[in-house]
């Protein structure tokens, strides 16, 4: 130990010695800034490589003296004074300080170490949340604001549609093999006709205490409404009316959708033109629901996939 205290001592020494050379040197005025940092980083380095390299052999020493402790011979066993044994106790006890420090310092790593592991999981986890709450996010508002392109269609092309559903109406009006139940619920009378696997069918409902006008206006007014008209569906129907071409205030065409809820895979999609034409010479309403063939009128439909 004596040995190892003079030679830290002189190590010691030097390193002052440096340091002082150093310090003369950067005082010189002609010295620049740049040279006297990587002096002091230099001097700074060598002083801590000496303290490592000192206490490795300081506990090279100890561990020798330890050693020694632990097989002592018959000799130097008798020969050792109080003051030795005292040395040699306090040489093991900072021995054992030293490694229970280490295995301290890797104990807190393997803590560390588990409580990274154990965070993993529920980082992963709120990621995964975080991005399916975005899907979702984004395929809802794909479904209320679908991509879809029509040709635009004319007001010569709603008018033709409309007189030749006029045309077919008044041809079911005027034939006299139909059929009725003779039921009447709510007010309204049914009749009906099959011919070659084809139903027809129409209701006719009397509406007290509206007028003529009063009702269809409000009626009117239900059909530009695309939220209201999709309440009339079952609740547990998720459906949506997307207004995709209004010609005026009389002719419009809706991109309707129709699912069980908003998770599932499946939709039942059509193109719907809804117009209101006077007939009978002004004293009649026609409102025509009818669906339009997607082949001949979508030009382009996006598709719901996941981002």
């Amino acid at each position: 130990m004596e040995e190892t205290r003079s030679e830290l001592d002189s190590m010691l020494l030097e390193l002052f010695g440096e340091a002082e050379s150093t310090r003369h040197l950067s005082s010189d005025k002609d010295m620049a800034s740049d040279v006297r940092e990587r002096n002091r980083m230099s001097v700074q380095r060598y002083y801590y490589r000496q303290i490592v390299r000192l206490e490795n052999r300081c506990r090279q020493i100890l561990q020798g003296k330890r050693t020694a402790s632990i097989h002592p011979t018959a000799d130097s066993g008798e020969q050792l004074s109080t003051a030795q044994r005292l040395h040699l106790a306090y040489a093991e006890l900072v021995m054992l300080c030293e490694d229970l420090g280490r295995e301290k310092e890797e104990l807190l790593r393997v803590l560390a170490d588990n409580i990274t592991t154990e965070k993993r999981p529920c980082r992963i986890f709120l990621l995964q949340r975080r991005r399916t709450a975005a899907i979702n996010a984004i395929l809802e508002e794909r479904q209320q604001h679908p991509a879809i392109k029509i040709r635009t269609v004319t007001a010569g092309e709603f008018h033709e549609t409309a007189q030749s559903a006029y045309q077919h109406i008044m041809d079911f009006r005027q034939r006299i093999e139909t059929f009725t139940s003779d039921v009447t619920a709510f007010g309204s009378r049914d009749r009906y006709h099959y011919e070659k696997e084809r139903l027809q069918f129409s209701l006719k409902k009397t509406l007290l205490h509206h007028s003529f006008d009063d009702a269809s206006e409000k009626m009117w007014r239900l059909v530009n409404d695309g939220e209201a008209l999709a309440q009339i569906y079952p609740a547990k129907l998720r459906t949506v009316f997307h207004p995709v071409q209004t010609l005026d205030s009389n002719n419009l065409i809706y991109f309707q959708t129709i699912q069980l809820d908003t998770r599932s895979d499946y939709r039942n999609k059509c193109l719907l033109l809804y117009t209101r034409v006077s007939a009978m010479n002004g004293d009649g309403c026609l409102m025509l629901f009818r669906s339009l063939d997607p082949c001949k009128y979508v030009l382009h439909e996006g598709k719901i996939s996941e981002p």
